[in-house]
């Protein structure tokens, strides 16, 4: 049988992600790109919450 999958939606902070039980994830879905104009940019907070979410699936806190 295939594993479950265990998919959550983030749209939170940088900071209310460490309130989470991520090691229970096995997907995590974080939209970090922002139209501004006609181009898709991160935000400096976009990359910070992005590199949290990174960190705490590897088990590294930032």
């Amino acid at each position: 049988m295939k594993p479950l999958a265990v998919i959550a939606y983030y749209s939170g902070n940088a900071t209310d992600v460490y309130k989470y039980e991520i090691e229970k994830l096995t997907h995590i879905i974080y939209s970090f790109l922002v139209l501004m104009g006609n181009k898709l940019q991160v935000s400096p907070q976009a990359a910070i919450i992005l590199k949290n979410l990174v960190g705490l699936k590897k088990g590294i806190l930032h």
